[in-house]
């Protein structure tokens, strides 16, 4: 049976788990009421054979029923300076496995998540 957790715990494993630098990403659907969408962290690659991406919903994310509905969803990753378009859709984060039909890149930084903030990886491993 697993231990009550306390408020000083979730804190704590807050700030842990904020040592994990993970890219920014708003994942995008469309319905009928028109388009709908969520930032996330908690997304990753799943497969090359067929192409697939991992996708983390909340239960109660608006963009779920949506993606359910329709089938579909996009994947926009995010550069250095979209913190405020990180902002107009951030939610809270059940999963999704999505084939990927169309793909696409531009140069820059990444937006990256590090220890509650976001923060540049600007000259690392280079």
């Amino acid at each position: 049976m697993p231990n009550a957790q306390t408020e000083a715990d979730r804190q704590r494993f807050r700030a842990v788990m904020g040592h994990f630098a993970t890219g920014v990403a708003v994942v995008t659907g469309l319905g009928p009421d028109g388009a709908v969408g969520m930032t996330t962290n908690a997304l990753c690659s799943v497969s090359l054979d067929p192409l697939l991406v991992l996708v983390c919903f909340d239960n109660t994310a608006r963009t779920l029923p949506v993606v359910q509905a329709s089938g579909r969803f996009g994947v926009n990753v995010l550069g250095a300076r979209q913190h405020d378009l990180s902002g107009q859709f951030a939610s809270k984060l059940t999963i999704g496995l999505g084939e990927v039909l169309a793909m696409g890149h531009a140069d820059g930084e990444p937006l990256v998540w590090y220890r509650g903030a976001y923060t540049s990886v600007a000259g690392v491993g280079r």
